[in-house]
């Protein structure tokens, strides 16, 4: 996709007509016109950027932020490519020999797309070191296996990365990242409890399904001694799991989910 617009009027390279354009007001006046559209544009893209990352929506999981840097990263490289065309080049050479103005506010921009490609880079590069883990939130996963698998998993990486550098932490992006995982372990405990609530039935029989389970009283509730067992790989964390998970049960599971999520959140920091 060509973001930046080609100059219509086309300068070879050879050094007397390249001086000659230089001195050209119709060209020097074409080509500025034409940095001026190309510094709009420029400053657009890295603007929603900025405004994506400032809305937060409440219902994103954190694999649509490696979707997000993924294609952010894809459009800057675009950039990138266009900027190092021969006809691109062409007009900056001529406005530069011209002495233009327009070329300070140019490298101002110039720089800060460099920078951007460079941190949507190494976003890319850390959200793909701790991708794995994040699709474990995701694929039929329960507060169980988050709690068994994802969650040490990830919580290891970001410590092992923000052992390298503090940047991310620094920067406020781990609270923006956290936040999308927050939304998703939601989403897993609200499956979670909808399965054991209303598997067919429409409508929302929570409350419903809670004071017959009250009502049943304290003797239906499993202890550790009975009626329960320890889910594999779930020493670390000693989460009981009954063999009959019932919806009391499942919320039991889902505040301990959240208690050693909140508890992983306080390592990190």
């Amino acid at each position: 996709q060509q973001l930046l617009k080609k100059p219509e009027i086309l300068v070879s390279s050879d050094f007397k007509q390249y001086r000659a354009a230089a001195f050209d007001d119709t060209i020097v006046a074409e080509y500025e016109g034409l940095v001026s559209d190309w510094i709009m544009t420029i400053d657009s893209i890295l603007a929603d950027g900025s405004a994506e990352e400032r809305l937060l929506d409440m219902n994103a999981g954190p694999l649509t932020e490696l979707e997000r840097w993924r294609r952010r990263q894809r459009t800057l490289n675009n950039i990138t490519e266009q900027l190092k065309s021969k006809d691109c080049k062409n007009v900056i050479g001529i406005l530069i020999t011209a002495k233009s103005k327009l070329l300070k506010k140019w490298k101002t921009i110039d720089a800060c797309i460099t920078d951007a490609a460079n941190e949507t880079k190494d976003k890319v590069k850390y959200l793909e070191s701790v991708r794995k883990h994040l699709e474990q939130l995701y694929h039929d996963s329960t507060p169980v296996t988050v709690l068994n698998t994802a969650l040490p998993g990830l919580t290891g990486s970001v410590r092992q990365m923000d052992s390298i550098s503090r940047f991310y932490a620094r920067s406020g992006y781990l609270g923006l990242l956290f936040s999308k995982v927050t939304n998703q372990l939601v989403h897993v405990c609200k499956d979670y409890i909808k399965a054991e609530v209303q598997p067919h039935e429409p409508g929302d029989l929570l409350w419903d399904k809670v004071h017959t389970e009250v009502q049943a009283g304290p003797g239906r509730s499993p202890s550790p001694m009975g009626g329960a067992k320890k889910k594999k790989g779930a020493k670390d964390a000693g989460l009981i799991v009954p063999e009959e998970e019932k919806l009391c049960e499942r919320l039991n599971i889902c505040l301990t989910l959240y208690s050693h999520y909140k508890d992983s959140l306080r390592s990190i920091r």
